[in-house]
């Protein structure tokens, strides 16, 4: 529920003319977050067209999101038996690997997964094709994956 609240104050703050950073800021989210939220929620085809209403609408440069040109799609294995634990997608890859390493160490006992590039795209839509693609894919082999069980919860 907390999500759905959450997307719906988000949509009233777009809806009300708001910048992505000043929208980010009231939401403690980045820009970037909440860009891709409103591609996810479908008032945008693509991040490039939230950089452009953002900048019609006199706020920073958000261009960069869709022309830095890779995003990453990756899978989070345990380091003992190699089974996939979770799948995401990320401009940054780097970042999100030393991020997600933290967050999973806990659910490892400690461990460090082992994550890995299985396909780089282009654009976000791709990725998030591909990130729900190889969800589906595995959890219909019999991997229970982590995306699965935090949407189950309701968590965003």
């Amino acid at each position: 529920m907390r999500a759905l609240s959450r997307d719906k104050e988000l949509i009233s703050l777009w809806e009300a003319g708001l910048t992505l950073d000043v929208a980010a800021e009231r939401l403690k989210k980045t820009p970037t977050s909440v860009a891709s939220k409103l591609v996810r929620l479908g008032l945008f085809e693509d991040r490039a067209e939230v950089n452009v209403e953002n900048e019609r609408r006199g706020g920073k440069s958000f261009a960069d999101l869709e022309h830095d040109g890779v995003y990453s799609i990756y899978v989070a294995r345990d380091p003992k038996t190699r089974a996939p634990f979770y799948v995401g997608q990320s401009q940054n890859f780097r970042k999100r690997k030393k991020a997600n390493i933290r967050r999973f160490s806990k659910f490892l006992s400690g461990q460090t997964a082992v994550i890995d590039v299985v396909e780089t795209v282009a654009t976000y839509a791709l990725a998030r094709a591909g990130e729900r693609a190889l969800i589906t894919k595995l959890t219909n082999e019999g991997y229970v994956l982590l995306n699965v069980l935090d949407r189950d919860e309701g968590d965003d």
